[in-house]
């Protein structure tokens, strides 16, 4: 749990109280995670709402957070969208970011993946790994802008270069099935082991039959094992099939 101490959060009221929206905003922030207050959400957009009138954009994002999961008020899609629309165009990342999966959900706003491209690119721009996974994706399935495996492939690095783990496998994968690109199974098992490392449970079930088949790698069958075993502990459908199947080939039951 984060210390905080009780000079700082005196601080941080104090200045909330006197209408500083970034302390507002900050208020707001530890009352959600209960870091040196006791967590109350409606505290939490209390607070939040004040920064947010105040044009701070970090209010208006985590207010736009609250909306989009229902914590502390009611789930309200809609004014989500309008929170981080407000963020969105003062240039937060994480706005733009989630405004753009909105806009490619349909979700508080009509569906409109042109519009879901408009605010990845924002985001990325930014350098912001997420926003360039998610354009990865975008390219990679030709949505709202002409296919192109090759570019998505550049988004997705450019994300995995930043420790993305979803972009890491994605690219493993591209890598692995030689996806806009030569088969190359040693660069794939890299960017996997990467990702696995950080816990992907899709990485880790493709990087254990890697092993097992000695693709890129060479053959451990342990390991193989031990690496499915990890995708099926999180629930992977196909690791929770292989690893009942190979328990049984080795008499495990």
């Amino acid at each position: 749990m984060i210390k905080i101490n009780k000079k700082d959060v005196s601080a941080t009221i104090s200045a909330a109280e006197s209408g500083d929206p970034e302390s507002q905003n900050d208020l707001g922030v530890m009352y959600i995670n209960g870091h040196g207050v006791n967590q109350d959400f409606k505290q939490a957009e209390h607070w939040l709402r004040r920064g947010a009138e105040q044009k701070s954009m970090t209010a208006q994002y985590n207010l736009g957070v609250m909306y989009a999961r229902g914590e502390g008020v009611e789930k309200d899609e809609k004014m989500a969208a309008e929170l981080y629309l407000m963020a969105a165009n003062q240039g937060y990342a994480a706005a733009q970011l989630n405004l753009g999966i909105f806009y490619s959900d349909g979700s508080g706003v009509e569906q409109d993946h042109q519009k879901a491209l408009y605010w990845f690119q924002k985001s990325a721009e930014q350098n912001f790994a997420k926003a360039q996974y998610s354009l990865g994706n975008v390219y990679k399935q030709g949505h709202g802008v002409e296919k192109s495996l090759v570019v998505a492939a550049e988004w997705y690095r450019k994300a995995a270069d930043q420790g993305d783990k979803m972009a890491q496998y994605n690219l493993g994968l591209m890598n692995h099935n030689g996806d806009g690109m030569a088969k190359n199974y040693k660069m794939a098992r890299s960017l996997l082991e990467m990702s696995s490392k950080q816990g992907y449970a899709k990485a880790q079930y493709l990087l254990g039959w890697m092993y097992g088949k000695g693709l890129g790698v060479k053959k451990n069958y342990d390991k193989a094992i031990n690496l499915i075993q990890k995708a099926a502990d999180q629930g992977h459908p196909e690791a929770i099939e292989s690893i009942g199947k190979l328990n049984k080939i080795r008499g495990i039951s």
